[in-house]
């Protein structure tokens, strides 16, 4: 049987990605939703999700915020994760500060589990973690998530890597993006896909932009994300090629 999981992740991290995620629920082909629980605009998604059937849900674990106008700190208390924080009391900007701060993987612990607590305590039904940014790859934390998600009898995502080919673009406006998705998965061999995404939404009123560390804007690029999960030839080509929409619960 053809699979695919389709995945929208850092919902809770702006009003305008918890918008999209609402608008990717309704329409209906993402069946998988992570949660940046650190942000302070993760409380309101809660609200709308917490409630939502046939829906997978997951914690996107953070430990750095990347953008240059947006900053946050961690939901554990200051004094338990000193070594993860900036002088300020937020997230390192970079994967090097962060590193060169020589972070205390007990404390990394502390944080990783208060996030996951956090989504469970607020209603969330959770199912799986993963993280952010690189997060198990450049600090080798792999086997760190994948026992702590056993623990849990949680899903760690990474580790259906070797099953699930992940359909890798780069999210630019002017591309076609849902087209070349459908060309990617045709021209593959496998019948085995996952797809990830960001739900940010535009709204006319008013928009919080982030600006990547290079200065290139990273909302304008992933609002493209956000219109492939709503796309309609996107859609026709899943329930034409008779595809299921797996969900990370199924692996439960």
């Amino acid at each position: 049987m053809k699979e695919i999981i389709i995945q929208a992740h850092d919902v809770g991290l702006l009003n305008e990605f918890n918008l999209g995620a609402i608008e990717l629920y309704n329409f209906g082909l993402v069946k998988n939703y992570t949660f940046i629980t650190a942000s302070p605009f993760f409380n309101d998604a809660v609200k709308y999700f917490k409630d939502k059937k046939n829906i997978s849900l997951g914690v996107h674990l953070a430990l750095i915020a990347e953008w240059n106008d947006f900053k946050f700190g961690p939901v554990s208390p200051r004094e338990k994760v000193s070594s993860l924080l900036d002088k300020d009391g937020n997230f390192f900007n970079t994967e090097e500060e962060f590193i060169s701060n020589n972070p205390e993987i007990s404390e990394i612990i502390i944080e990783i589990n208060a996030q996951i607590d956090k989504a469970v305590n607020g209603g969330l039904d959770i199912v799986s973690i993963e993280g952010h940014a690189g997060l198990d790859y450049h600090y080798n934390l792999k086997k760190t998530l994948t026992d702590i998600a056993r623990e849990r009898r949680m899903i760690y995502t990474q580790n259906t890597e070797d099953t699930y080919e992940e359909i890798e673009f780069e999210p630019y406006w002017y591309i076609d993006l849902p087209k070349y998705i459908i060309n990617a998965i045709k021209n593959s061999g496998n019948d085995h896909f996952t797809l990830n995404g960001h739900p940010f939404v535009k709204n006319n009123n008013k928009n919080y932009i982030l600006f990547n560390r290079d200065g290139s804007c990273w909302t304008e690029m992933i609002h493209a994300e956000k219109k492939m999960f709503t796309d309609y030839r996107l859609k026709e080509f899943i329930t034409e090629n008779n595809f299921k929409l797996v969900q990370y619960s199924d692996f439960l």
